[in-house]
């Protein structure tokens, strides 16, 4: 059983749009509580995400039931200048959307995404 200081990477996958590059985290059973007015929240688990020009840092702390299961995932080194003003984060049921603004074309960024997987920090022993 995991500590409540060990950290995995969370099962990730990416696609690429009309002008974006789309993260999607999933945290199995994530439960986000929506909210009238601001950004809806985590009811079991904290969440960061800090995009930068470069990539982006991304990390869940699990509480409640989901206390132990804690995540992280660190791109670095992206292949497309970002621009985090015109990026975001939404958490949902299960899973967070990174959704990144990049400077050259999207399919181009994608196809090196996949030809190289960006990832520093810990590996799942999940």
């Amino acid at each position: 059983m995991a500590s409540s200081s060990s950290s995995y990477t969370p099962p990730y996958a990416f696609i690429s749009t009309e002008n974006d590059i789309e993260y999607t985290i999933q945290i199995p059973d994530l439960k986000i509580v929506k909210k009238l007015f601001g950004p809806n929240l985590s009811d079991n688990g904290k969440i960061d995400c800090e995009i930068m020009e470069t990539g982006f840092k991304f990390s869940f702390i699990g509480s409640k039931d989901l206390t132990g299961k804690n995540y992280t995932l660190f791109v670095s080194n992206f292949p497309s200048k970002i621009n985090p003003c015109k990026s975001s984060w939404k958490p949902r049921n299960g899973a967070v959307d990174v959704r990144l603004r990049v400077s050259d074309n999207p399919k181009e960024v994608e196809a090196k995404l996949r030809e190289e997987r960006l990832i520093e920090g810990p590996e799942s022993t999940e």
